[in-house]
């Protein structure tokens, strides 16, 4: 299938990601796999940071050109990398261009170290703002359909959405413990007045109907067009 060729993600997810990452707590000199590594702003934040990063991308002349370690790869295929070789794996807005998700999942385990962590970042399709758009328009935010024919199913070379609960499910079966979830929206970011109102309404709702509204329910969650995760490889 397509696979992204390198951009850069938005300022607020990659802000979520560095989040994540910092409250990992894992030591300077950690060598760390940004895949796809885009342009390779992350690359250059995980470096500022003290992590040894390489990256990987379908298309990884700018990050080269930035003067940042890149390889080319597919994300789709088996990483070219030894087992346990990262304390660190980044995956910033790529697991939903590609359909072989729990494989792409499976890898990063594999490469991770024993104690290593995944950060992941994937458009938030179970969020308010997507189940609103779902309401008007008839499909999730980040996924508008494209005419048959057309390269991929959806806009921005999108594949294959994947909401948090099998996001979740699916980390768990390939051995990778969620630990903490962020979002574009920020976890101690302050919302509007009617935002903070719908909120209260709908996370009642939430609790009483919904299976998985401990997850729904987080305001990093709820409230996020984009949602991140950080998960462990158990050591």
């Amino acid at each position: 299938m397509p696979s992204p060729r390198a951009a850069a993600s938005p300022p607020a997810v990659r802000d979520a990601a560095l989040r994540l990452v910092r409250a990992l707590g894992l030591p300077p000199g950690t060598p760390a796999l940004d895949v796809p590594c885009g342009t390779g702003l992350l690359l250059a934040d995980l470096a500022a940071l003290g992590f040894r990063p390489r990256g990987g991308d379908r298309d990884p002349a700018p990050a080269r050109a930035a003067g940042l370690d890149a390889d080319a790869l597919d994300l789709e295929a088996p990483l070219p990398y030894a087992d346990g070789r990262f304390g660190l794996v980044t995956c910033v807005e790529g697991i939903e261009h590609v359909e072989g998700q729990r494989p792409l999942l499976a890898e990063v385990a594999r490469v991770l170290a024993p104690g290593g962590a995944l950060v992941l970042t994937t458009p938030n399709v179970l969020g308010r703002p997507s189940r609103t758009s779902l309401a008007r328009h008839g499909y999730a935010r980040f996924f508008r359909p494209m005419p048959p024919g057309a390269p991929t199913p959806f806009e921005h070379e999108h594949v294959h959405p994947i909401d948090v609960v099998r996001l979740e499910h699916l980390l768990l079966a390939v051995g990778l413990v969620p630990q903490a979830w962020d979002g574009d929206h920020g976890a101690g970011a302050r919302p509007s007045w009617r935002r903070r109102l719908l909120y209260r309404l709908e996370a009642g709702r939430l609790r009483r109907h919904h299976p998985r509204a401990d997850l729904l329910a987080l305001p990093a969650v709820y409230h996020s067009r984009v949602v991140a995760v950080a998960a462990r490889k158990p050591s």
